[in-house]
């Protein structure tokens, strides 16, 4: 039973890993929309310590970066949730209880 929850840790860590890396490719930030001179133009901004940047984005190109800006929206929260799942055991909570808990923690994450 040990060896298969540590096997699982590991998928765990695995993958965590995995989307760590996947969400650095991703756009930061939200889509703006702005009405100038009558004409709707739009922008990915994010903050930069108190600052906001904005960078316009082709109509064209609003879609993809809406869903990269959701698939990281998803990406995080699923992050937290691993994240959740990593802490306890990082922390020296190693005995077989734990490891049957994170067993049954681990069913739930996609």
């Amino acid at each position: 039973m040990r060896i298969s929850v540590a096997k699982e840790y590991q998928t765990l860590i695995d993958k965590k890993q995995k989307k760590e890396q996947e969400i650095h490719s991703l756009p930061v930030g939200y889509i703006s929309k702005k009405t100038i001179k009558g004409n709707t133009q739009y922008y990915l901004q994010r903050r930069n310590g108190s600052k906001i940047i904005s960078s316009y984005v082709r109509y064209d190109e609003l879609e993809e970066i809406s869903d990269k800006i959701e698939k990281r929206k998803t990406i995080t929260k699923e992050l937290a949730r691993i994240q959740e799942l990593v802490i306890p055991v990082n922390d020296g909570e190693k005995d077989i209880t734990d490891l049957i808990r994170l067993k049954k923690m681990l069913t739930n994450v996609a």
